[in-house]
């Protein structure tokens, strides 16, 4: 019973859980016949007779073709998690990644504020004392020669909300906003901290909202593509690393996976 509310140790670990998982789930909506007794379609015919021969057929078909099943095995695991965690299906995560989920889900009014924060995200780090308060970054956000503002129609938001939702990633320590004037400069090494969007890591990254997160990784990729950053440079970015060093096992690697899909999706950010 105490490994139920163990996560897995290691990727091994993580992979059997969640093939057995994946097993049950096509045992118990599709059934394992229809692949390996190819002459007979057995449908509703539950008979000891025909269980036998599914058992003896599956048998030869694992001996048959066991590196293959492997193969695809991992690669049906893969994708099923992925699929999975961006549409936020029901099942025990805490037994299989080892973290729970915030299942609350995405809404639009929640899209439109994690890219508003994203885009913040990274002029504040690359421009650092350049956009020094949070009413600036508002202007330069607004600023319709700004290539950003176009890709997540900026224009649609009044200024009060904006600064309202970029100063949640503010880098500034709020004991260190004040006293300095702004003719003086707020210095560059204040702006060095990259705060990570609200609402994607809960109590203390134990727990994940995996929409919010797949959503702010496509939005951070939009934002450096426009500013003229390779696929590479994403992914060794410390701005993917803040979001992607919490995960283990396969939701690691589905960062990289959503950085790609971003970067050839050419429909609006906000669509379905």
């Amino acid at each position: 019973m105490d490994e139920k509310f163990n996560g897995p140790q290691n990727l091994k670990e993580f992979e059997d859980r969640l093939s057995e998982f994946l097993y049950y789930l096509h045992d118990r909506f599709f059934g394992y016949a229809y692949e390996v007794v190819s002459t007979k379609m057995l449908k509703r015919d539950k008979s000891d007779e025909i269980l036998v021969d599914v058992l003896c057929g599956f048998e030869k078909y694992c001996r048959e073709k066991k590196d293959e099943i492997y193969a695809r095995e991992k690669l049906a695991v893969y994708g099923f998690l992925k699929l999975a965690l961006e549409r936020d299906a029901p099942f025990d995560s805490e037994y299989h990644l080892g973290v729970g989920r915030d299942r609350s889900g995405l809404t639009s009014p929640q899209k439109n504020k994690i890219a508003i924060q994203a885009a913040a995200q990274v002029l504040w780090n690359l421009e650092k004392n350049n956009i020094p308060t949070i009413k600036e970054m508002k202007e330069k956000l607004k600023n319709k020669e700004n290539p950003i503002h176009m890709i997540f129609q900026i224009n649609r938001f009044n200024s009060r909300t904006i600064e309202n939702w970029v100063s949640k990633i503010f880098p500034v320590p709020k004991d260190s906003r004040k006293g300095h004037p702004l003719k003086e400069g707020v210095p560059e090494e204040l702006f060095k901290n990259l705060i990570p969007i609200p609402g994607i890591f809960l109590e203390d990254g134990n727990m994940i909202n995996f929409p919010k997160l797949r959503f702010a990784i496509i939005c951070l990729t939009r934002v450096l593509i426009t500013l003229g950053w390779s696929i590479d440079q994403i992914e060794k970015s410390s701005f993917v690393k803040l979001y992607q060093s919490p995960l283990k096992f396969y939701p690691h690697m589905y960062v990289n996976d959503w950085i790609k899909d971003a970067a050839v999706e050419n429909s609006s950010i906000f669509d379905p």
